[in-house]
């Protein structure tokens, strides 16, 4: 999807596309709007911890079309942050970035129904691929929004 327009009514351009970065490191957030921006041209939100992330998603809802969301934060944890998310838009698109990949945190998210799970320090083919599997979402996607998005590999 680098540089590329989504066609057949997905999205028409990549500027109308909203991304939410939550993370409480400036430098995690700073590097993954650089790429989004540089790769994709979206728009970017960005907040520094669970409870921004709820706000934002509460005074914007839809309007976010996807949000990249790191566990290890303060006053709300990604997780916490994650279960709020989905009561107030169940439909979210949302990718955990964590620097803790252990096997306990994703299948945490996976049975919050997360849509992808990236471990730090991750390399831009990463984030590539998170924002495909997003447009094959958009466009089409063949995954039941009621089993769990991301597979589990041992």
């Amino acid at each position: 999807m680098t540089r590329q327009k989504i066609e057949d009514g997905c999205i028409k351009s990549n500027r109308n596309l909203q991304v939410l970065i939550v993370d409480d490191e400036p430098l995690m957030r700073e590097r993954l709007a650089g790429y989004l921006l540089l790769e994709y041209d979206s728009n970017i939100i960005t907040a520094v911890n669970g409870v921004q992330a709820v706000d934002m998603h509460k005074r914007f809802k839809e309007a976010i079309h996807i949000t990249f969301l790191d566990i290890e934060m303060p006053r709300m944890n990604g997780l916490e942050a994650l279960t709020e998310i989905r009561m107030v838009n169940p439909d979210a698109y949302i990718v955990i970035v964590s620097g803790v990949g252990t096997m306990n945190n994703v299948k945490a998210a996976m049975s919050f129904g997360v849509d992808g799970f990236i471990v730090k320090p991750y390399c831009d083919e990463k984030i590539s691929e998170a924002m495909d599997n997003y447009a094959e979402h958009v466009c089409g996607n063949r995954v039941s929004r009621y089993m769990p998005r991301v597979k589990l590999v041992n």
